[in-house]
């Protein structure tokens, strides 16, 4: 029977562009729960909840990983008339699976893909192809190792809601352990300073992009009379936070994490944008737990 392995956690928009290619210093996961509100984006808040499950196994030449994740993203329009012409996006799912396979090549040097398919939309009809989303990355990683210490490069390219509407973009990171309890990582699309206080506390700063792209699969009527099919929202913001790590049992973690976004947008889109809404900078507040797997990288 072939050796079960966990892989490197898998959640879209978090993981598989920030984390492939190298293994932070508690483990990777096998499940995480995330709990996110921003009260203010102009006038809209946003309410986030998700959870993901991540596993693979060895094969011939390299792991085969596999996760499954739910989003549910809640905007609720303060407005009166808004609130009463875009409520189809108030309740907004996604549904996602990733399949991420990783050969070793030589010298140290890794190579990365990752496909992952996702249903995004209100379900308010039947489901149809303007509900899927597809992302993926290629990328190649090397990995070294100086005084006990790790180093790791990644590069490649991406194709997802990263930004928020589908499009291309590159992944450049570098990472790096100053010491055993400071390291740094510094690129698209995290950057992320962590100093680890001890073996259960430690606290980081970093800075990232996220977005959501959602098709409402009802029909939009607006106040001119139009009526819009498959209209989508699209979100994207640039965040800022500083977050503390907790391990309160051997394999668990919990996160709090406290931001600030300078730029952001909220957009209803058709073929040219519906309406754009106005948005200001914004706090956010974010809650996690983590179930890892403490799995210790050989130097080679």
């Amino acid at each position: 029977m072939r050796k079960i392995v966990i892989v490197l956690s898998l959640i879209f928009g978090e993981s598989i562009y920030g984390q492939i290619g190298r293994t932070g210093g508690d483990g990777v996961e096998l499940a995480r729960f995330d709990y996110t509100m921003i009260p203010s984006i102009g006038d809209i808040e946003l309410k986030r909840t998700s959870i993901a499950f991540n596993f693979g196994a060895k094969v011939k030449k390299g792991l085969l990983g596999f996760g499954l994740g739910y989003d549910n993203n809640a905007f609720y329009f303060k407005s009166t008339d808004a609130h009463n012409l875009y409520n189809d996006f108030t309740n907004l799912h996604t549904v996602r699976m990733n399949i991420v396979y990783r050969r070793p090549l030589k010298n140290n040097w890794v190579f990365n893909t990752v496909f992952a398919p996702m249903l995004s939309s209100n379900f308010a009809g039947s489901i149809t192809t303007e509900d899927f989303v597809f992302n993926s990355l290629t990328s190649f990683s090397k990995r070294w190792f100086k005084n006990e210490l790790n180093s790791s490069l990644n590069i490649g390219l991406g194709f997802g809601t990263l930004f928020g509407s589908p499009r291309l973009f590159p992944l450049v990171s570098y990472y790096s352990e100053i010491n055993e309890k400071l390291s740094f990582s510094i690129g698209l699309p995290r950057t992320e300073v962590t100093y680890r206080l001890n073996d259960f506390n430690s606290i980081n700063l970093n800075v990232k992009p996220e977005g959501l792209y959602a098709n409402n699969s009802s029909d939009l009527v607006l106040e001119d009379g139009k009526i819009y099919e498959n209209s989508k929202v699209v979100y994207n913001a640039l965040k800022l936070s500083l977050g503390y790590n907790m391990k309160f049992e051997k394999n668990w973690i919990a996160s709090f994490n406290l931001g600030y976004i300078p730029v952001s947008s909220v957009t209803i889109l058709d073929n040219n944008d519906i309406n754009d809404f106005n948005t200001d900078d914004s706090v956010f507040f974010n809650v996690g737990v983590s179930f890892n797997i403490n799995k210790k990288s050989k130097k080679r």
